[in-house]
C-alpha cells in the first residue's frame, strides 16, 4: 500500500524578480503570502517551486486572494519523464479559502504557479502530496502517441477539459474541491 505525505517545495526560481516575498509561498503559514508587482497579458509571471528531489505526487493543496473575483489560477507540474509541463490546475475558485485538486500520479521535482489578475493578487501557500508506491508506476514509452481532448466550457469552479499532447504543455482533466481542516 502506498505512503502519502504533504510536501511544502522548498525553494523557487523566479529570475524576472516580479514576485516579493515568494518564500511566504512555501513557509508552511497558511496566512503569509506573495505577490507579483507586475502583470503581463492578464496573468501574473510563473512562479517556479522546486521540491526536495524527483518524487511522485497526487495532489495540489493551495490558497490565493485576488482583489477582483473570478480570476483564474494555473498550477503546472513539470514532468520528469516526459520532460514537459503539464498543466493540472487551471479554474476559478472561491478566494481566500485552502483548495486541494487531485492530479493523476506524476513524477516531478517542481510546479510553477501564476494568477490572472492584478498586482494586488496573493498567492498565499502551495503544497503537494507526495506519494511513495509500493512499486513505482513504470515512465511512458518514449515515442508515445499524442492524445487530444474535447475542449469544454469553463464554468466558476468547475474542472476544465483542455487539449493534450505529449510534446507540449499537456492538459488534464481535475477533480476540485474545498479544503477542510
Amino acid at each position: 500500500m502506498p505512503t502519502y505525505a504533504w510536501v511544502s517545495p522548498t525553494g523557487h526560481i523566479e529570475p524576472t524578480g516580479e514576485w516579493v516575498n515568494p518564500a511566504n509561498v512555501y513557509d508552511g503559514d497558511w496566512d503569509t503570502y506573495a505577490y507579483n508587482v507586475t502583470v503581463h497579458d492578464g496573468w501574473t509571471v510563473f512562479i517556479v517551486l522546486t521540491l526536495t528531489g524527483n518524487m511522485w505526487i497526487d495532489r495540489i493543496r493551495f490558497k490565493y486572494n485576488e482583489c477582483v473575483l473570478d480570476k483564474k489560477i494555473d498550477i503546472d507540474v513539470y514532468d520528469v519523464n516526459a520532460g514537459v509541463w503539464v498543466n493540472e490546475v487551471e479554474s476559478i475558485y472561491e478566494y481566500g479559502v485552502k483548495h486541494e485538486a487531485a492530479i493523476p500520479m506524476i513524477y516531478t521535482d517542481r510546479v510553477r504557479v501564476r494568477i490572472e489578475g492584478s498586482p494586488t493578487d496573493y498567492l498565499h501557500e502551495i503544497d503537494v502530496e507526495q506519494v511513495i508506491p509500493d512499486t513505482p508506476p513504470p515512465p511512458p514509452p518514449p515515442n508515445a502517441p499524442e492524445v487530444y481532448r474535447e475542449t469544454k466550457k469553463e464554468q466558476k469552479g468547475q474542472p476544465v477539459l483542455l487539449h493534450t499532447a505529449r510534446d507540449r504543455v499537456v492538459h488534464r482533466v481535475t477533480v476540485i474541491k474545498p479544503w477542510v481542516v
